[in-house]
């Protein structure tokens, strides 16, 4: 089985999907993302929580 070469990442495309990337979300966005994502997770980290807190109080009281 031979290797093929056309398969093979070059500058251009290499440059092509860097300004695509660009263009596709700013810094500005992405630092959004960070700030939803973290409020997304305590509000995961509570609930989770809550759920541990029912379970130990089910079984322990």
């Amino acid at each position: 089985m031979a290797f093929d070469y056309r398969d093979l990442a070059t500058k251009g495309d290499i440059a092509l999907l860097r300004s695509d990337l660009k263009a596709f979300a700013s810094k500005e966005d992405l630092r959004k993302m960070e700030i939803e994502l973290a409020v997304v997770k305590w509000m995961m980290g509570t609930v989770l929580a809550g759920v541990v807190a029912l379970v130990l109080k089910t079984f322990f009281a």
